[in-house]
């Protein structure tokens, strides 16, 4: 391969997305310009969808799919001449050279609460933008991602955080190599504005909405209200208006002793439609581990148990330190690991707690002997110590 562009980015152990996306439109323009027309278009796509991902390629991965570009090689099993075995061969070698874009959230079935699933379809169908509130680990994100599966529509993901900057969110100009042992420079979109300009009516999850700095947040105002656009000021004033079924969903833990957050003012909170999820009832969050981690029903009610009393004392504030449905997953799958329970228990629970909090690990771990200790070991757990 002799384009000077494309071998200086191969030499870099770590690619970024802009580097296989810049690398891919480069292979894409020679091939249009040589006559390859379907595999020019093809790579163009490839490119969008890595861009999409926000997830970098294995620099061999991408190197491949260049060099079959220009050498010429059917990478897209679309030319007449190619044999099905050899177009399925081809579809097969591109899909395997792709990052995973469907998340774990979306292989594993949702479990409805309380008809917030219907409630929140409904908002969506209503032009709204839903806001889902809850403790932590009560499946705020898991709905949304189940959400974006649904409707087969694709999902970009912001996190709110305090770190978050203006360019995270509309884009900023990076400079990059010209071909000609220069540099230009070329925008590259932030998330919610890659969402916006998604032709297929994407999906943007803000994850912690009252973690995101309020400079941060008015960058959202008019995406979420009746403009539906949003301006980038860097890119000479380009505004992008949302397609029609472009939608915003926000996710956050709201209540006592949540730290890190802040309350969002009235004018962020209007543009939500809000939604709150609670935790599954008992027998509900009892089958879920079982259906998910193959454990007993024994330890799933053990775990269950101990999760409603210490998220009892989450909201009395006796404790600090919430347990969601995630925390019971966790040491589920320990114990199905032949882990011992107490030991499980202790890893998902007590080692959640910062160890500077000695006396709530205490209380936590006090808590869960009554479940799990010496006294109180379970038929699996005896069959693990013989």
């Amino acid at each position: 391969m002799q384009d000077t562009t494309v071998d200086a980015m191969a030499k870099r152990n770590a690619p970024s997305v802009s580097q296989n996306v810049a690398m891919l439109l480069d292979a894409a323009k020679r091939c249009h310009n040589s006559g390859k027309i379907t595999i020019g278009q093809n790579l163009k796509a490839l490119a969008a969808q890595l861009q999409r991902s926000g997830l970098p390629m294995p620099e061999e991965n991408c190197q491949a799919v260049v060099a079959a570009a220009v050498e010429n090689t059917p990478i897209v099993g679309e030319a007449t001449h190619l044999s099905d075995a050899e177009k399925a061969a081809a579809a097969t070698a591109i899909s395997k050279a792709l990052p995973d874009s469907e998340s774990l959230y979306q292989k594993i079935a949702y479990v409805p609460q309380d008809g917030e699933l219907a409630l929140a379809m409904a908002a969506i169908k209503a032009g709204e933008h839903p806001l889902f509130t809850g403790g932590a680990g009560c499946g705020k994100t898991h709905l949304a991602h189940h959400i974006a599966k649904v409707l087969k529509r694709p999902l970009y993901t912001l996190q709110g955080a305090d770190g978050v900057v203006p360019e995270y969110i509309i884009g900023y100009r990076d400079p990059v190599s010209d071909g000609k042992g220069g540099l230009e420079t070329t925008y590259r979109y932030g998330v919610a504005a890659q969402a916006a300009k998604d032709p297929r009516g994407a999906i943007l999850y803000w994850d912690e909405p009252n973690a995101t700095p309020d400079g941060i947040r008015f960058w959202l105002f008019s995406l979420m209200d009746g403009r539906r656009e949003i301006t980038l000021p860097d890119n000479n004033g380009e505004v992008i208006r949302a397609g029609e079924n472009f939608t915003v969903i926000g996710a956050m833990n709201e209540g006592k002793g949540y730290s890190g957050t802040s309350r969002l003012n009235d004018a962020q909170r209007e543009r939500f439609a809000v939604i709150d999820l609670g935790y599954l009832p008992a027998a509900r969050e009892r089958k879920l581990l079982v259906s998910r981690t193959g454990c007993t029903d024994d330890i799933a009610d053990k775990l269950v148990s101990l999760g409603k009393q210490l998220r009892a004392s989450f909201e009395r504030q006796e404790i600090h330190t919430p347990f969601g449905t995630r925390t019971l997953l966790k040491a589920a799958k320990l114990i199905v690991q032949k882990v011992k329970p107490l030991d499980a228990v202790k890893v998902a629970f007590v080692n959640a707690i910062p160890a500077t909090n000695a006396p709530e690990r205490k209380a936590v771990a006090t808590a869960a002997a009554a479940f799990f200790g010496s006294k109180a070991v379970t038929a699996e757990a005896q069959a693990e110590t013989k």
